[in-house]
């Protein structure tokens, strides 16, 4: 949480009170992530979904909202409503529509005509 608002830089600076409540409320929304054991803390989500918490705790502070549980909520929701998507290796290349792992491991065999 605290290395978001050091991104953000100046835009969001916040009291010692206010980073207190914000890191609380990061920090209790992560936890419901884990206690219920949502896909989003698989390590393939895990990033993403806390970045998408941090960012909505600071946005929500940043616009006044100041109270932990609401901050906490409103992070699970965004979290929820999001299009969360498994990050990629760089090595890995996505998988083209309509192709599933058996019909490209077949695609790539040698018809009998090729051999």
């Amino acid at each position: 949480m605290l290395k978001l608002i050091n991104e953000l830089g100046p835009e969001a600076v916040f009291d010692p009170e206010t980073l207190r409540v914000l890191t609380a409320a990061f920090d209790a929304a992560w936890a419901s992530i884990e206690a219920t054991g949502s896909p989003f803390s698989d390590a393939n989500y895990a990033e993403t979904a806390r970045e998408i918490i941090g960012k909505h705790i600071v946005r929500a502070a940043k616009n006044g909202e100041r109270d932990q549980q609401q901050l906490c909520d409103g992070a699970l929701l965004q979290l929820a409503r999001s299009d969360l998507k498994r990050r990629r290796k760089p090595s890995e290349s996505p998988p083209r529509p309509g192709m599933n792992a058996e019909r490209v491991r077949a695609s790539s065999r040698p018809t009998s005509d090729e051999l």
